[in-house]
């Protein structure tokens, strides 16, 4: 579980590592004036794991290959070994969609927010579903500037900060 927190635009990028392909729905998003905070809930696709059975899968292959030269028959050439190959590329990093298994319900909340501005999201909608594709940090008056969050579905999220004070935080499965 993923318990992350983002003081400068180096840590942004991390976020936007694993929030890549996040989804949420237009109303899941909060903005709380009085203590200038915004969080947002979201599932994030777990790119650890992903990443972690990709090179597993490598693994295997390779073994696989090494026991099949040792037990290839008197005379006869093993297969050949697959080298060179790209590790697969997990089913729910395209944007095509999400496996449910590969989803982790996560929480972002921002500190010192002083203004929220968006386009092409309908919070009242209780349908919208946006992926979010990224997010990145414009520097205006330092330490602060402008945390942009980039969706798939042309839409987008600006939020006017103090300074980068963030934090990420996985949540329990639910269990269905």
């Amino acid at each position: 579980m993923l318990k992350l927190m983002a003081l400068d635009e180096e840590d942004l990028r991390v976020f936007s590592f694993h929030l890549h392909n996040a989804r949420l729905y237009g109303r899941d998003m909060l903005r709380q004036k009085h203590s200038r905070n915004f969080v947002l809930a979201l599932r994030r696709f777990n790119w650890e794991a992903a990443i972690a059975e990709a090179e597993n899968g490598q693994a295997a292959e390779a073994g696989s290959a090494a026991a099949a030269a040792v037990s290839a028959p008197p005379g006869q050439q093993p297969p050949p070994a697959k080298t060179g190959k790209a590790p697969p590329k997990p089913e729910a990093a395209t944007d095509a969609g999400m496996t449910g298994a590969a989803e982790i319900p996560v929480i972002v909340q921002f500190d010192h927010v002083l203004a929220v501005r968006s386009y092409g999201i309908d919070r009242q909608q209780s349908g919208q579903v946006l992926s979010l594709k990224g997010l990145c940090f414009r520097p205006a008056q330092p330490p602060g500037g402008i945390i942009s969050f980039l969706f798939a579905e042309k839409a987008g999220l600006e939020l006017k900060v103090e300074c980068i004070e963030a934090r990420l935080q996985d949540l329990p499965a639910l269990r269905e």
